[in-house]
């Protein structure tokens, strides 16, 4: 996995850069930090382009790949969002996850010697794209989650300057977080249902009670017991942002810890 050395290399040079414009305002930290993003992403294309052109086969077939899709999904969805909105706070956040994402793919090893069977499903490909773009909305609305309690912190302070002026309006990042949180929920949902298909045509009884169904079903509950509070109860302010930040730590392990610690017939 030394061809992945260069984006991960980047993307915490890029992390760094966030954190450096973030706590002193400099402009040309900020475009430094944007520019190496991109650079990032480029070459990680690349790297993703050429595994699948070689193995023909989808990008996320094993726990490093989904990894490393991850992080360039993470990167990608920074860069949007920073030329849509300019909202280069939400990369000191964003960044260091794709780093640590794409540092975790380089430790979990290269790509196996052939794909997973369940991959060749055409059920499967959607499968399992949907839950990692699902995941990158729920990462997203997580880095909203933290900057709306720091931001809301310092206003309790009454400290008005400096690092309060570079995050974005508190009710900006509040309704970008429910957005993002609903975005990724939907394709949750979508990767939960063609899964579900799948499995009840090809896995025996019990295929519900493997763990990685288990975790992931329990982090959708949380996902919808937020969308339920924040849409219907009409709850807003910290309530919300704890819904957010407990689902992501639920879809952290849903996704990788179950990986790690528990049998599991996925292998993605």
């Amino acid at each position: 996995m030394t061809i992945l050395l260069v984006p991960l290399n980047l993307y915490l040079a890029a992390a760094v850069l966030y954190h450096l414009h973030l706590f002193t305002g400099n402009a040309r930290t900020r475009r430094a930090a944007m520019t190496t993003t991109l650079v990032g992403v480029v070459t990680h294309s690349m790297v993703l382009t050429e595994a699948a052109w070689t193995g023909r086969q989808t990008p996320f077939g094993s726990p490093s790949d989904s990894l490393s899709f991850l992080a360039w999904g993470l990167a990608v969805a920074q860069l949007i969002l920073e030329a849509r909105s300019g909202w280069a706070a939400m990369g000191s956040l964003s960044m260091p996850i794709a780093f640590v994402a794409l540092f975790c793919a380089t430790l979990f090893g290269g790509r196996g010697s052939f794909p997973p069977l369940i991959l060749h499903s055409h059920l499967m490909e959607p499968h399992v794209a949907t839950s990692l773009l699902g995941f990158v909305g729920f990462a997203l609305a997580f880095c909203c989650s933290i900057l709306y309690l720091i931001q809301s912190q310092l206003l309790k302070q009454k400290r008005l300057g400096g690092l309060f002026r570079r995050l974005p309006p508190l009710e900006a990042i509040r309704v970008s977080a429910h957005w993002l949180a609903t975005a990724g929920f939907s394709m949750l949902t979508l990767g939960l249902l063609t899964g579900t298909i799948w499995a009840l045509r090809a896995w025996k009884p019990g295929w519900y009670l493997d763990p990685k169904v288990l975790t992931s079903f329990f982090a959708w509950l949380i996902y919808a017991a937020y969308l339920h509070a924040s849409t219907i109860a009409g709850w807003r302010g910290r309530r919300t942002t704890y819904f957010l930040i407990g689902g992501f730590i639920a879809v952290l392990i849903a996704y990788y810890g179950v990986t790690i610690v528990a049998p599991s017939r996925h292998t993605f």
